[in-house]
């Protein structure tokens, strides 16, 4: 199988191309920098690009099976500043998949993009406060997903990713949620290599 890769060079998406070259996978990870991407292997292309410029990508695009989106950027407290990063690279990545005819788009999302009975306070209240606008531009992606028919995603909504190593906790998922038992300072935390 042969992946690409939107945001390589972060946590998550570090821990994703790893994971995906120890299982034998191909990969392209299309960055922004590529001096930030730590590993190397015979199996990992690197191609440094725009992700707003779909012609930058699509020819990526066309080599390979799965698309991931593993882009983000930090919130910052009581932002009222629009925020657009999902929205506007989904649009140019959903644009070279159709191009490329690729239908398959796995991207990370985030807990809090809709409420759901089982997620604690910290998330419905607190969080949002703290990220809202990254989480606003979240759902309107998700939005643009759902009302793409003719592309097969997947979004994960993960409720608080944080670095360190794979831990195996049993991950419980539900419609519009996802949470993992177990809590550390008073919200539900998932490693990043237990999501990838």
């Amino acid at each position: 199988m042969k992946i690409v890769v939107f945001g390589a060079t972060g946590p998550s998406g570090l821990t994703l191309v790893q994971q995906a070259l120890d299982r034998g996978m191909g990969v392209t990870a299309l960055v922004r920098n590529p001096d930030r991407l730590s590993i190397t292997h015979e199996n990992l292309k690197v191609a440094k690009v725009n992700i707003f410029k779909e012609d930058e990508i699509v020819d990526h695009i066309k080599e390979c099976d799965v698309v991931m989106g593993c882009l983000g950027t930090p919130g910052s407290f009581l932002s009222r500043l629009p925020e657009t990063l999902y929205t506007e690279s989904t649009k140019v990545i959903l644009s070279a998949m159709r191009n490329a005819n690729k239908k398959r788009f796995i991207v990370i999302s985030a807990g809090g993009v809709i409420k759901s009975s089982q997620e604690p306070i910290i998330m419905t209240i607190i969080r949002p406060l703290k990220i809202r606008q990254l989480l606003c531009n979240m759902r309107e992606m998700e939005i643009m997903l759902e009302n793409s028919t003719d592309i097969d995603f997947t979004a994960v909504r993960a409720p608080s990713l944080t670095n360190g190593q794979r831990t195996d906790k049993e991950i419980k998922t539900e419609v519009d949620a996802q949470y993992v038992t177990g809590k550390v300072h008073g919200w539900q935390e998932l490693m990043s290599p237990d999501l990838c």
